[in-house]
């Protein structure tokens, strides 16, 4: 009887470890793709139902393949690694962040209030990274260029919403690195920027 209740258990442990490595990335430790979208679509749904905002934010790192090429993968896996440790101390309990693979990562960012806000949370981002990162005994500096999709206005489906992030994201990388994030309206991204913390714009309020 207790040799059955010890394997009972041990199977249990196994599933549960083979759940948590099926959503998340093996490297970083964060939440995968398949939990994002999941979050994505728990949001969305929640927020049809209450009419809460949310955003997306897509975030890829600036030189990443350079820092990777010049100082060996392993270096970069631990820089990777390093940028995700920073990412999930800057943001709320409610928000998650996510690694796609490579050196792109998501936020999702619960319940915010319109594109002022979300814009002061990417700017602790850049600011938090912009600290240099000590890998190896080495000081490494970093930056990331971030793009951003609102829910509902930038689009009410998880392929909207992603593809809008990702395409302002893209465009802010066109702007150089340590650049204010971009936002994406619909098909027309990088039109509103609201600048760096707290500042109140005529882009942000009209969104509001």
């Amino acid at each position: 009887m207790f040799r059955l209740a010890r394997l009972v258990h041990s199977l249990s442990h196994a599933n549960r470890q083979l759940h948590h490595l099926a959503l998340h990335d093996a490297l970083t430790r964060l939440p995968n793709r398949t939990l994002l979208e999941d979050r994505i679509e728990h949001a969305i749904a929640a927020g049809g139902r209450g009419g809460k905002r949310f955003a997306l934010m897509f975030l890829d790192l600036d030189r990443f393949k350079t820092i990777n090429d010049s100082l060996g993968h392993h270096y970069g896996d631990k820089l990777l690694q390093g940028v995700a440790a920073r990412l999930t101390g800057c943001l709320r309990v409610e928000d998650i962040v996510a690694r796609l693979g490579g050196d792109e990562f998501v936020v999702l960012l619960d319940e915010v209030s319109g594109p002022t806000a979300a814009a002061n949370i990417a700017q602790k981002l850049l600011d938090t990274l912009a600290l240099p990162i000590v890998i190896e005994e080495q000081q490494q500096s970093v930056s990331v260029s971030i793009g951003i999709s609102m829910f509902p206005a930038d689009g009410t489906t998880l392929r909207e919403l992603m593809s809008n992030a990702d395409s302002a994201m893209y465009h802010a990388k066109k702007n150089g690195p340590r650049q204010p994030p971009v936002f994406c309206a619909g098909d027309e991204c990088g039109g509103r920027c609201p600048p760096a913390a707290g500042a109140a714009t005529a882009a942000g309020a009209g969104q509001q």
